[in-house]
């Protein structure tokens, strides 16, 4: 049935207020060019100086790398990453516990469970004035290093349940979205109409987290601001088929939430 001027025009309001832009990333396909400025997942082969040695976590376990990423060459960044040039991430064998617990702001009897930077896993981020060398990290064979291709997307749509949805937008698709009158011209439905194939899934840095479970808070000032999916090419697997979203405060501190099916 055709859909009525009034939602149409509604469908697009609600679009524009929820799109965001966000650097989705091509795993391999290509040849590697061999130069500092590309972005890799299972391998890391800068840092500084004083750095070139085995990594450990806070409680000296080994960690291993999970990805580089050179910022100045993706197509977008979030704001709050602008001043970094490359970002490294590392992580242990095993995916680390989220026992970082802070309340749940949507259930007062609740909390959240994160990880702390350092706690089995582990940011690194450099500037421009900071001086680089070249060193190969151990790999532990997962994920299987291939480098990363940037795509810009210009609109990236929020999943439903906690995934990013402000209340006072939910509570209008709400109403609007009454699933048991299939005849009404008036009907709207969140994903049919609103996200469609517009959400991506894979590693991006901005958009929206893909939340497989019921999304959450990253805690008070946190934002998010990339991740890491499962990937097959890779061979790197969330658990069962999910995705590892690290969010950042104003200060440079790192969350690390994960989730999967």
């Amino acid at each position: 049935m055709e859909k009525t001027a009034f939602i149409k025009e509604k469908i697009e309001e609600i679009r524009s207020k929820l799109a965001r832009p966000c650097t989705e990333f091509q795993t391999g396909g290509f040849r590697p060019s061999g130069e500092r400025t590309e972005s890799w997942i299972g391998r890391v082969f800068l840092c500084r100086p004083d750095e070139a040695k085995p990594v450990t976590d806070n409680n000296g376990n080994p960690l291993y790398p999970l990805a580089q990423f050179y910022l100045p060459a993706l197509p977008y960044v979030p704001d709050a990453l602008k001043h970094i040039t490359w970002l490294t991430v590392f992580m242990g064998s095993e995916f680390p516990e989220q026992t970082t617990s802070f309340p749940n702001p949507e259930y007062p009897d609740g909390t959240i469970e994160v990880c702390s930077n350092g706690e089995g896993w582990l940011i690194r981020e450099y500037t421009a004035d900071d001086e680089m060398v070249e060193y190969e990290f151990e790999q532990q064979g997962v994920p299987k290093p291939f480098p990363l291709k940037p795509i810009f997307r210009p609109m990236d749509f929020p999943l439903w349940d906690g995934g990013g949805v402000p209340m006072d937008i939910a509570d209008e698709i709400c109403e609007l979205d009454n699933f048991d009158d299939e005849d009404n011209p008036n009907k709207l439905g969140y994903y049919d109409d609103i996200v469609g194939d517009e959400h991506c899934y894979m590693h991006k840095f901005g958009g929206y987290p893909s939340f497989c479970q019921s999304g959450v808070s990253f805690g008070e000032g946190f934002e998010f601001m990339f991740q890491i999916s499962s990937d097959e090419k890779a061979c790197f697997n969330v658990v069962d088929s999910g995705s590892m979203m690290f969010a950042r405060n104003p200060e440079g501190r790192w969350h690390l939430y994960y989730d999967f099916y």
